[in-house]
């Protein structure tokens, strides 16, 4: 028997993963996908990285960043700019004053809580700060405004305040590199195409089962779980979902209180950076809250004929409905009108367009996660084990990082390690029952000699 089972070998599955390794545990992680990796998926493009996934690193996390130069992963910091129109013409934006400004004020009752949209309606925020929270939880959160927690928002204006949480970077070489270096060592406890369909558990010991895409079944046992499958995933039926005998009522109910956001990304590469003619400067990120991809960033400080197009959110779901030829149509145009650069032009120059339907990916069933209104205390509840045999992990309980690469990494670690201390203690109570019995069975055979 196993001492521990992972599901799902994403940024989390593999954080943990390499935990256990470390502490020379006897695990597998079972991962319903052909590759590693989750929802981070990187492609060369002639020697350009391409991210279909997750892209950035937010914030400064030490831990992480030092993880990946311990792994001789290089990381560049991305320009803090932020462009938005006026007229013809671009000019920096305010950017985080302004939005710190606008979250903080959100009606938010002192007591309980309402949607975002709720908070922003009954406040007096202006309406360039009303556009601009929008735009923002649409974007950066890729949420429903009428389904985040307001209060939840509310508390993000407190975090942004700090300038470390404000800067960006990424990996060079993209996310997928780290993919490789995390599951490198990992390797033979990996086992993919294994879509787990099934968890029975009790205190101590776990029992999952699990289809491949050609039919097979496969069946393995452990005394501990960590799931850190996507909220989405969890929260589905039975066609890509997981049941649990007996029931996670308690998990269920917290699931509830969680949403998975939605959003559109293109990233198009062309000839040449034509549009940089435009820009006061070197492109960090271009708010167009009017179009439809209201989002745009380039490769700076590298100087790749790379933009990356996005959408979150609500507007989100009138993009998904296209088809990918309407959606870079649509894509083009709004670079021509957002940009100020002939549409003819960006046709001439396009040479190729990556993009992955996550919402549609049945192993993912959106991008990441978010907090719905009243959903204090949710993630909380579901990092609660169950009789510290089923545990969770994953970027939607990291409170501080969720929805990001090195919270869902961070918290993998976090969980495996509860885990082996739940292990070690199991096994020095079993050391101590057992020199008690076998002290009690000498003291008995003693007697009983005549």
């Amino acid at each position: 028997m196993l001492d521990v089972l992972i599901l799902g070998a994403g940024a989390s599955g593999l954080g943990a993963a390499g935990e256990l390794k470390r502490a020379g545990s006897k695990f597998e992680i079972w991962e319903a996908r052909d590759r590693p990796g989750g929802r981070i998926r990187t492609v060369s493009r002639g020697g350009i990285p391409v991210e279909l996934g997750a892209e950035f690193i937010h914030g400064h996390p030490r831990e992480f960043l030092a993880r990946l130069d311990a792994l001789r992963l290089r990381w560049i910091e991305l320009p803090d700019l932020h462009y938005e129109k006026s007229g013809r013409r671009f000019k920096p934006a305010r950017f985080w004053p302004k939005l710190v400004h606008a979250l903080s004020g959100l009606a938010v009752p002192r007591t309980g809580d309402r949607s975002f949209l709720e908070a922003l309606r009954s406040s007096r925020i202006s309406g360039d700060a009303q556009r601009l929270a929008l735009s923002f939880v649409q974007g950066f959160q890729a949420a429903e405004a009428a389904k985040i927690s307001g209060r939840e928002m509310k508390d993000d204006a407190r975090a942004f305040r700090d300038p470390d949480a404000r800067r960006l970077s990424k990996p060079i070489s993209g996310y997928g590199s780290f993919v490789e270096a995390l599951a490198g060592p990992v390797r033979p406890e990996l086992r993919l195409n294994r879509q787990v369909f099934r968890v029975d558990w009790r205190r101590g010991r776990v029992e999952i089962q699990a289809r491949s895409p050609d039919g097979r079944f496969y069946r393995a046992r452990a005394r501990r779980l960590i799931v850190t499958l996507p909220i989405g995933v969890l929260q589905s039926g039975l066609e890509t979902g997981v049941r649990f005998s007996p029931p996670l009522s308690a998990h269920v109910r917290a699931l509830e209180k969680f949403e998975m956001g939605h959003v559109v990304k293109l990233t198009l590469r062309f000839r040449s950076r034509f549009w940089a003619a435009r820009l006061p400067g070197p492109l960090g990120l271009a708010h167009f809250p009017e179009l439809a991809f209201h989002t745009w960033w380039g490769s700076a400080p590298l100087g790749d004929p790379v933009l990356v197009a996005w959408c979150g959110g609500d507007p989100a779901h009138g993009l998904e409905v296209l088809g990918e030829s309407a959606r870079i149509e649509r894509a083009l145009a709004d670079l021509a009108s957002g940009f100020g650069v002939p549409l003819a032009l960006a046709r001439r120059e396009l040479i190729g367009v990556d993009q992955h339907d996550w919402s549609r990916d049945r192993f993912a069933l959106g991008a990441y996660s978010y907090l719905r209104t009243g959903g204090s205390g949710a993630r909380e509840a579901l990092a609660r084990s169950a009789e510290s045999t089923v545990y969770f992990a994953g970027e939607a309980l990291h409170a501080e990082k969720n929805g990001t690469v090195d919270g869902a990494w961070e918290n993998g670690i976090r969980v495996a390690r509860r885990v082996l201390r739940g292990l070690r203690t199991c096994v020095s109570r079993d050391t101590a029952r057992f020199s008690s019995a076998k002290k009690l069975s000498t003291a008995e055979d003693r007697h009983s000699i005549p």
